[in-house]
């Protein structure tokens, strides 16, 4: 029985490497899988961070901030944003995590929100009518809501090509990493496109619709069905080369 079951498993792991896939027919089959569109949509929040943290002189009202201090805000948040991305992913790479990216990516998102959130309110939003901060906020506080988010934004990139790497194998991880990365540039290009048509003034309502992108793609996250067949298939190739030995 032993026997049997180790032929079985070795059967399954060269099936699932057997499957590997040219590029095109692979992007076919990511057209076919709903949780990998539901990946799509939540990588947007990584193109419109990309285009959002590169106004941040104007997102910041003045006097009250001037160049230097959109500057040093500006490194905080890109500083933050790598640590996050680091830090996660490595503790993705843990035997107990490798299987919770998604709940991993869904906690990451609400507590970008959280941080987003405190950004947002600590700036004045005259667009809708709020010509003072809704929060008292300072210099340190405002740079900490926005690295607190940012730090959490950094952890939802690797979780998110992760993840869609193990619900589409096998198809290669470049063909679906190159179709996320098209919606990436793709929302960069839209609110570059969109922000020249904003006055100045009205600037920081681009505050509102980056926490509004994080905040809608936590529900579509929780949609995604979760399917590990990639972490399977590895598992199964060690216990084939043990078995060998």
């Amino acid at each position: 029985a032993d026997a049997d079951d180790v032929k079985s498993r070795r059967e399954r792991w060269d099936g699932d490497e057997a499957m590997r896939l040219p590029f095109l027919t692979g992007v076919l089959m990511l057209f076919k899988n709903p949780s990998f569109w539901l990946l799509c949509v939540v990588s947007l929040t990584s193109g419109v961070y990309n285009a959002w943290s590169g106004q941040m002189d104007s997102l910041l009202p003045k006097p009250t901030f001037d160049e230097d201090d959109a500057l040093w805000f500006g490194i905080a948040s890109t500083m933050a944003s790598i640590t996050g991305a680091l830090v996660v992913g490595r503790i993705a790479d843990l035997p107990q995590c490798r299987c919770r990216l998604r709940r991993m990516m869904i906690i990451s998102l609400a507590l970008c929100a959280v941080g987003y959130t405190f950004f947002t309110l600590s700036v004045p939003l005259p667009v809708f009518g709020a010509h003072e901060a809704i929060l008292p906020a300072n210099h340190a506080s405002v740079c900490t809501a926005l690295a607190v988010g940012s730090l959490f934004y950094g952890a939802v990139t690797p979780l998110l090509f992760e993840l869609a790497a193990e619900i589409t194998f096998p198809v290669p991880e470049g063909s679906g990493a190159g179709v996320l990365t098209f919606w990436v540039n793709l929302a960069t290009l839209v609110f570059l496109l969109e922000q020249p048509r904003v006055p100045d003034a009205d600037a920081s309502v681009f505050n509102v619709v980056m926490l509004a992108v994080i905040v809608v793609c936590i529900p579509v996250a929780a949609m995604v069905r979760e399917s590990y067949r990639r972490a399977r298939s590895e598992a199964l190739k060690t216990i084939h080369m043990v078995d060998e030995r």
